[in-house]
């Protein structure tokens, strides 16, 4: 049974937004981070992102974090490559109906957050404001995650 209000759009039913959060203002206001060239690499066609606080915990590694752990031997480039990589393989399990899926990865945390365990990370297939597609990655309870 088709209704009137299932034949509008959005815009129809809704009417004009009165606010829009784009992926440029989460990248110039830092709640989302681009990866876009390193995921090139990885074999991602899309706009790749991280949320803030996936970067900080997958990524981040700074020079005081380097002493603090003793030459663990981190990075962020090789952190960021090991998030990547291990998304391409569950991008290829993700349900595709869904748009998400989730994998895990062993990672060294930062000073203060633990030890090195392996760790989960949420990867979610969509399109940017612009209709690009994109993926964004981050921590299986972020609140970024309840609205995709």
């Amino acid at each position: 049974m088709t209704t009137e209000a299932n034949s509008l759009s959005l815009t129809e039913f809704w009417g004009e937004p009165i606010s829009v959060y784009t992926e440029e203002d989460a990248l110039r206001d830092g709640t989302l981070v681009e990866v876009t060239d390193t995921a090139r690499e990885a074999g991602f066609s899309c706009r790749y992102f991280l949320t803030r606080a996936a970067w900080e915990d997958f990524a981040e590694w700074t020079p005081q974090d380097e002493k603090a752990k003793g030459g663990a031997g981190q990075s962020v480039r090789g952190r960021l490559w090991d998030v990547v990589w291990m998304s391409k393989f569950a991008s290829s399990r993700a349900n595709v109906e869904r748009g998400y899926g989730y994998f895990k990865f062993s990672r060294v945390p930062r000073p203060g957050r633990g030890r090195q365990r392996v760790v989960t990370a949420k990867i979610v297939f969509g399109g940017t404001f612009n209709g690009e597609p994109s993926a964004t990655v981050m921590l299986p309870n972020d609140p970024s995650s309840a609205a995709r």
